[in-house]
């Protein structure tokens, strides 16, 4: 859940930011390479980690196979990429390849 949340909260920071705020878009950029995931038992690879949090118990998330929630990110960053310095923009496409092995 909060991973989910960190995810959102960093692709509406790096999409909200003008062309002085470079480092910060590749800062984020490089936050989200390392949440993709390269292996994991319980997610593909290329996905970013899902979880759902049942209602009757709040302590207990689940491992969620989100592919949504995968294209989404991708999608977006295809969406923004006109905005992109060279660095973030090789960046960016590192990420959302990586989401096709998905």
């Amino acid at each position: 859940m909060r991973t989910g949340i960190a995810l959102g909260m960093l692709l509406i920071s790096v999409f909200n930011g003008y062309a002085d705020d470079s480092i910060t878009v590749y800062k984020l950029l490089q936050r989200l390479e390392n949440i993709q995931l390269a292996r994991d038992s319980a997610f593909p690879p290329g996905s970013f980690p899902s979880y759902r949090k049942y209602s009757t118990r709040d302590d207990v998330y689940k491992k969620d196979d989100n592919a949504f929630f995968t294209a989404l990110i991708a999608f977006t960053l295809k969406q923004h990429q006109s905005m992109y310095t060279p660095a973030e923009k090789l960046l960016a496409d590192r990420i959302i390849n990586r989401t096709k092995e998905y």
